[in-house]
């Protein structure tokens, strides 16, 4: 379940103001059947803005769309985004799937939002297909391959997602996007799960966000490379740093016995 809400944080950090312009109601996917559904739609988009006053007005507004018409993909979507809001993944999961079986392979935000909740809430194999699916129909975008990279983790094969998070981000350097420290920690616990620990070490020692150094993720695997780095090469201060850093460990299931074993030696 750690490794779960570890891939939620790590995926969630990339969803970017490529998005943006959709989510201001600026463009659908599908079409009105009529004026007082447009009219209606964006009063629902201005119901989600404003979440705290009319996130219940927003639910009504998308229902009664979709319900309208069967057609309107983006009423679904939007319905599938206000119940996740509400915490109602379950549900949001099947107007998402609504939604991107209608939209016909059109909208890059319906994949990755159907991705990124099925992971979860556990239906592993639902997100893995909408990565590969962003990358198959949105090939150049960095968000389907860095998807497939990060689900690697509970997927277990660390070597497919480790090219896929280079992919990711020789098309962020491509696009002349910022590539923030979630890919790096991604590609740096990959590298750890591959034995690689001088490669992760020098990810580790770049990361600079005060969320993923305070995250228990970082502070094991950053410690076990450490450690077997430290052990090959004899230097006590590498050695003193990973026990330093794995003491601060809060959560610790997270600490397997090989990491332990480690530790004990």
């Amino acid at each position: 379940m750690r490794v779960l809400f570890f891939l939620l944080f790590i995926i969630t950090a990339q969803f970017g103001t490529s998005q943006s312009d959709y989510f201001n109601g600026k463009r659908t996917y599908c079409e009105f059947i009529d004026d007082d559904s447009k009219k209606k739609y964006e009063l629902g988009i201005i119901c989600i803005s404003m979440w705290e006053r009319y996130g219940g007005t927003a639910v009504d507004i998308f229902m009664d769309l979709a319900k309208k018409d069967s057609t309107f993909c983006d009423a679904y979507f939007f319905l599938g985004y206000s119940l996740r809001l509400l915490d109602r993944e379950e549900d949001a999961v099947k107007m998402y799937y609504i939604a991107d079986s209608l939209a016909n392979n059109k909208s890059i935000e319906f994949k990755q939002n159907l991705a990124v909740t099925a992971g979860r809430i556990g239906y592993t194999d639902l997100s893995r297909k909408k990565y590969q699916e962003m990358i198959e129909y949105f090939p150049y975008s960095p968000e389907g391959y860095y998807g497939v990279g990060a689900s690697s983790l509970f997927l277990g094969d660390y070597e497919n997602g480790l090219n896929h998070i280079n992919d990711a981000i020789h098309i962020y350097e491509k696009l002349n996007k910022t590539i923030g420290d979630e890919v790096y920690f991604n590609k740096a616990v990959l590298l750890t799960l591959l034995g690689r620990f001088e490669q992760s070490i020098s990810l580790f020692d770049k990361i600079k966000s005060r969320d993923i150094v305070k995250d228990d993720m970082y502070k094991v695997y950053y410690s076990y490379s450490l450690i077997k780095i430290g052990k090959k090469r004899n230097d006590n201060r590498m050695i003193k740093k990973a026990k330093k850093l794995k003491e601060k460990v809060n959560d610790l299931s997270l600490i397997n016995d090989d990491i332990s074993r480690e530790f004990n030696e």
